[in-house]
C-alpha cells in the first residue's frame, strides 16, 4: 500500500477505534439513596469519571403563579411503567400540595473543544394516576434541542398508546458541541430514566482532511484492484 494511504488508513482506523472505546455515562438515579419526593442533586452526573468534559444540570419549570422553579428534578421509586428509581419534574414538594404541574429539563453541556453524544433515554407514565386523564391516557412529550436542530415526540401511556406497564425510548445518537437539552412534558405523571451519553473531542480540520484523503485513496486502490 502507498505510504500516504497507509498513514491515512491508520488514522481513520485509530479514530473509529477510539470512538468505539468511549466510556458511557448512564444517569439511572439508582445509587442516590433518595426517598420519594427527594431532590435529584443538581450536580448528579456532572463531569463524571467516564465523561469528564460534559456538564450535567437539571431544572423544573413552574407551570403557574405562586409556584417555585427548582434547579432539580425529583425522585420516585416505582409505578412509572416498568421503570424504577426515576426522575420527574416537580416544583411543589409540600409548599401547597403533593405535586404541581411542571416541565422538566436536563442539560448536557460539553466543555470547549468537546462534543457530547446523547445515546438515548427512557420515559414512562405513573400508572396509578391514569384515572386523572380522559380515557385513562397519560399524555407525554419530549423535545430534544441542540445545535443541529430539534427532535420531538409525543403520545399517551394508556389505551390510546403505550401500555401503562411499559415505557417508551428515545434512541440517538445526537452529537453536539453545544448543549443538548431534554425537555420532558406531562407534568409529574411522566418520568425520565436511563439517560445515556458519552463525549468525543471536536475533530480538528486537519484530522477531517486526513480522514477524507485516506478514505478516497482506499476507494481508488480497491477500484484499481477490481
Amino acid at each position: 500500500m502507498h505510504r500516504k494511504a497507509l498513514v491515512a488508513g491508520i488514522a481513520v482506523f485509530g479514530l473509529f477505534a477510539a470512538s468505539s472505546a468511549r466510556a458511557v455515562t448512564i444517569l439511572d438515579f439508582e445509587s442516590l439513596g433518595l426517598l420519594p419526593y427527594g431532590l435529584i442533586p443538581s450536580n448528579y452526573g456532572d463531569h463524571a469519571a467516564g465523561t469528564p468534559h460534559v456538564g450535567v444540570s437539571y431544572w423544573s419549570d413552574a407551570a403557574g403563579a405562586g409556584q417555585t422553579d427548582r434547579p432539580n428534578l425529583a425522585f420516585w421509586t416505582a409505578n412509572y411503567g416498568n421503570l424504577t428509581n426515576v426522575a420527574y419534574p416537580n416544583v411543589d414538594l409540600g409548599e401547597t400540595g403533593s405535586g404541581i404541574a411542571a416541565t422538566g429539563y436536563l442539560y448536557l453541556t460539553p466543555d470547549p473543544g468537546w462534543q457530547v453524544v446523547l445515546n438515548g433515554f427512557d420515559v414512562a407514565g405513573y400508572a396509578p394516576n391514569a384515572g386523572l386523564y380522559t380515557g385513562g391516557n397519560i399524555p407525554y412529550s419530549w423535545l430534544v434541542t441542540w445545535s443541529g436542530g430539534p427532535t420531538m415526540a409525543s403520545g399517551f401511556f394508556g389505551p390510546a398508546g403505550t401500555a401503562l406497564s411499559s415505557h417508551v425510548s428515545f434512541a440517538g445518537p445526537i452529537v453536539s458541541s453545544t448543549p443538548i437539552v431534554i425537555a420532558l412534558g406531562g407534568d409529574w405523571n411522566v418520568a425520565l430514566d436511563n439517560v445515556s451519553f458519552d463525549e468525543t473531542p471536536v475533530p480538528e480540520p486537519g484530522s477531517l482532511g486526513l480522514i477524507g484523503a485516506g478514505l478516497l485513496e482506499l476507494i481508488r486502490r480497491r477500484r484499481r484492484q477490481a
